[in-house]
C-alpha cells in the first residue's frame, strides 16, 4: 500500500510544483475518495 510520501510525490509529478498547502489539500481529498471508492467509511 502506498505511503502519504508515495502520493505526495505522484501528484507533483504530475501536477508540477505547487504550495504546501495546495499539496496537503490534494493528499487530503485523494485520501477521502479512496475511502469513499474502496467502501472503508
Amino acid at each position: 500500500m502506498a505511503d502519504i510520501f508515495d502520493t505526495a510525490k505522484y501528484i507533483l509529478e504530475k501536477s508540477g510544483a505547487m504550495s504546501a498547502m495546495k499539496l496537503q489539500k490534494s493528499c487530503y481529498y485523494l485520501q477521502a475518495w479512496f475511502l469513499v471508492w474502496d467502501d472503508s467509511l
